[in-house]
């Protein structure tokens, strides 16, 4: 089954944020933020957690064969559409990953 890696080769540490999709006719049983102790959750986004990537860390989420879909972002909690589009006070870049692992059903 398929596990999602992510790497900081940044000389920082990074606040990394996933949002976790809602079970569906894709994932009938996704995992969510409670399956992952690492990930702290954020108030009031009940599929919305975070963390804190060392730099030159790599952190490893394994769902067990578990549908895992979502989306992954770093330094600003992914938003649409995002505050004056400024990401992260013009310091630094962002980028969004989304992904769909462990398919359970809906596919063809």
């Amino acid at each position: 089954m398929t596990k999602l890696a992510i790497h900081n080769a940044a000389k920082n540490a990074v606040k990394v944020f996933l949002t976790f999709g809602a079970s569906g006719p894709v994932c009938s049983n996704p995992v969510g933020v409670g399956d992952f102790p690492i990930l702290s959750h954020i108030p009031n986004s009940p599929l919305q957690g975070t963390f804190t990537l060392e730099a030159g860390a790599t952190h490893q989420f394994d769902p067990k064969g578990r549908c895992f879909t979502g989306n992954v972002g770093f330094f600003i909690l992914p938003q649409c559409p995002v505050a004056g589009a400024d990401f992260h006070h013009g310091k630094e870049g962002t980028n969004i990953g989304e992904f769909t692992l462990n398919v359970s059903g809906g596919v063809n």
